[in-house]
């Protein structure tokens, strides 16, 4: 009832709004953590209270330990969970400190909502803690963490799994067993959210494909931070010149970093193509391979790197949610090539704006990028299929002004 009359008091003002993340930055930086940084940074900016209880992995903190910071408007509740990351543990998915700390903050700062995002190393505790004081509770899945504690339904091997878990044999970080034990337990909570969001319509597919309700889950298109956009870059002057691929998903093997320069190796013709590699250790490519590795970049450094670009290159092995590359390179007006991995998949049509190819395929890979670089009329007609017909991308104030009026149905205010 207490928090029923908080409500209240607040009614038809400002509402107290607690994200719930594995990761934050700067603390770790990723496509997610960014959208969830814009997302309380712009609904506070928007008149509204905004704390975040984050995991802390390379922040020093010891397992458990708290730490507050403040900025940009936002109340930030750090927690030590470096010990927690190996997803092979029952410390990565079964938190108590993390659930204290969630408990004690909400006892003390009573939020009218509690909004969930990736709950690697903090569990699912935090939201149980909300359900039981009647906070009303949402859940975005970027990953698929609630039933893959491997989060993109990968196996050890680097081999995809089948996306209805249920039907699988997939042992995920120990046994096929430990696994649907784990995801049984998670369901419990899950049972228990108000809301579940995705990222894109495949992730919601997958959901439901894996027990949820369809009536609980929509579609909550990520944002697109405005400075990583570009005006599309006119396809013409591209008529000479080498044809220049990029590829920004980092050094995780699960982003397909050995595909692509597996893949690298083999294109044809050597001449006339540059693959530029960012954010990955410098690595034997073979002689006379053109692969330029370049130190990872800033958020706010994104349209410059795209402009210099072609082709944005997607091996990714993981089953993706979203792809916020993906629509960025659209949007600056490059082709894309990319792996089966779901979420480019909703903006990438196969020899219309870009090119897709089966998850881990090297010899596919390479044989799409020979064929653009061989192939200048390909590439233009491509690219001018990204020009003419731009992708539509939610801007971080609509993103929140949507979310808001959300939270206020969730809460009767």
């Amino acid at each position: 009832m207490a928090y029923c009359l908080a409500g209240a008091a607040r009614r038809g003002h400002g509402m107290r709004i607690l994200y719930v993340t594995a990761h934050y930055p700067p603390d770790f930086v990723s496509g997610a953590t960014l959208q969830v940084r814009r997302m309380a940074e712009h609904v506070a900016a928007s008149g509204h209270e905004v704390a975040v209880l984050s995991g802390a992995i390379v922040a020093g903190l010891a397992d458990g330990e708290r730490r507050r910071e403040d900025g940009g408007g936002v109340r930030v509740e750090w927690i030590g969970t470096a010990e927690r990351i190996d997803q092979d543990v029952d410390a990565n998915w079964q938190n108590p400190l993390a659930t204290l700390a969630a408990a004690d903050l909400l006892d003390e700062w009573r939020p009218d909502v509690v909004h969930a995002h990736a709950l690697q190393t903090l569990g699912a505790g935090p939201i149980a803690a909300a359900a039981d004081r009647s906070i009303p509770t949402v859940v975005t899945m970027h990953d698929l963490w609630w039933w893959c504690s491997r989060l993109f339904l990968v196996d050890r091997d680097l081999r995809p799994c089948p996306l209805d878990t249920g039907m699988s044999d997939c042992a995920c970080a120990r046994t096929a067993e430990w696994r649907r034990a784990r995801a049984a337990e998670l369901a419990l909570t899950l049972a228990r959210v108000d809301e579940v969001l995705a990222p894109s319509a495949a992730l919601r597919d997958v959901a439901v494909a894996n027990g949820v309700d369809p009536t609980r889950i929509a579609v909550d298109t990520n944002d697109v931070d405005p400075a990583a956009s570009s005006a599309p870059v006119p396809a013409a002057p591209m008529a000479e010149g080498p044809v220049r691929f990029l590829y920004v998903g980092g050094d995780h093997p699960l982003k397909g970093v050995d595909v692509v320069l597996a893949a690298a190796r083999r294109v044809r013709p050597r001449r006339g193509w540059r693959l530029a590699v960012y954010g990955v250790a410098k690595r034997r490519v073979g002689l006379g391979v053109p692969v330029d590795f370049r130190p990872a970049y800033a958020p706010a450094d994104t349209a410059t790197v795209m402009r210099a670009a072609d082709v944005l290159v997607i091996p990714s092995i993981a089953r993706e949610s979203f792809s916020l590359a993906a629509r960025e390179a659209l949007a600056a007006g490059l082709a894309v090539i990319t792996s089966d991995c779901l979420g480019p998949e909703e903006v990438v049509d196969h020899d219309d704006n870009g090119l897709v190819v089966p998850t881990g395929d090297v010899a596919a890979l390479a044989r799409a990028m020979s064929a653009v670089a061989a192939d200048r009329s390909l590439l233009l007609r491509l690219r001018r299929a990204a020009i003419d017909r731009p992708i539509e991308l939610r801007t971080p104030a609509e993103h929140a002004d949507a979310l808001v009026a959300r939270y206020r149905r969730l809460a009767g205010t």
